[in-house]
């Protein structure tokens, strides 16, 4: 602020402020200095890039994407813009535009996992698994160890019924993070689908050791304990115990809750 007091014509140094706004969370006066720094013409890239992300964070899609299209018509030299915008694309479910952005992020910057982890959600939701284990594929060929490819990966291999495929992603992010609550209850399902009942359940059971209030670990624990096809694994008071628990934590408002307690009341002849 002192400093544009005395250079009140310095648009770089309206952008500066900005920057400390963002970071108290002050948007509105974050945005007003980018828009006085552009309207001064300071004309830098990131200038607009950085308005493009408040736009997106308050919702202004349209103008997000006016602004990272002007940072690259300004010469933007790297990947963000591209990145950026396609993520407002993919808020709009416009995936087409999506992945042609993603696509030439990596043109820009070919070794970053993320983006190629990004662009294969994009197929994915665009409704192309094999173009999405490819991008998966790629990611984990830069960075072996990058858990959100590794987990994207493993949900598709469900979606494809490769339970087996599945099972191996989802343990080596457990094996890389031993506290994944998420890869837990993952592989407990893939492992249900093929009837490893016993391992499931201890699946189940460290997820909700971790995560005491996950309540889709409790969801699954029922249906399992309420449908299973190997006696020895149902159990209806187990069941009811679990999809309880499961319902309390949403309130009661998550349908499949209620239904894995209708099945669990089921089992236990309640």
């Amino acid at each position: 602020s002192e400093l544009i007091r005395e250079s009140p014509e310095e648009g770089r140094y309206y952008t500066l402020r900005a920057s400390a706004w963002w970071a108290r969370q002050e948007e509105e006066q974050a945005l007003e200095d980018y828009n006085k720094a552009i309207d001064l013409g300071y004309d830098d890239p990131d200038a607009y890039s950085s308005r493009g992300l408040f736009h997106a964070a308050l919702g202004n899609y349209d103008q997000a994407i006016a602004d990272y299209t002007a940072a690259l018509k300004q010469g933007a030299d790297d990947d963000a813009p591209y990145v950026n915008r396609a993520a407002v694309y993919m808020t709009q479910q416009k995936f087409d535009e999506a992945l042609a952005d993603y696509t030439k992020a990596i043109e820009v910057e070919p070794n970053k996992p993320s983006t190629y982890q990004q662009r294969a959600i994009a197929h994915k939701l665009r409704g192309s698994a094999e173009d999405a284990i490819a991008d998966f594929d790629a990611a984990l060929e830069i960075d072996a160890e990058y858990i959100p490819a590794l987990m994207g990966r493993g949900f598709v291999w469900f979606q494809q019924e490769q339970f087996d495929r599945a099972i191996a992603d989802f343990a080596r992010v457990i094996e890389i993070q031993p506290e994944a609550v998420q890869a837990y209850n993952n592989r407990g399902f893939n492992r249900q689908q093929l009837g490893d009942y016993a391992n499931s359940l201890a699946d189940y059971n460290k997820a909700i050791e971790l995560a005491p209030e996950f309540a889709l670990a409790y969801q699954n624990k029922a249906w399992l304990r309420a449908t299973s096809d190997v006696v020895e694994f149902r159990d209806g008071a187990a069941a009811m115990d679990a999809a309880t628990k499961a319902c309390e934590l949403n309130n009661y408002e998550h349908a499949p809750d209620v239904k894995s307690l209708a099945a669990a009341c089921a089992e236990a002849g309640a």
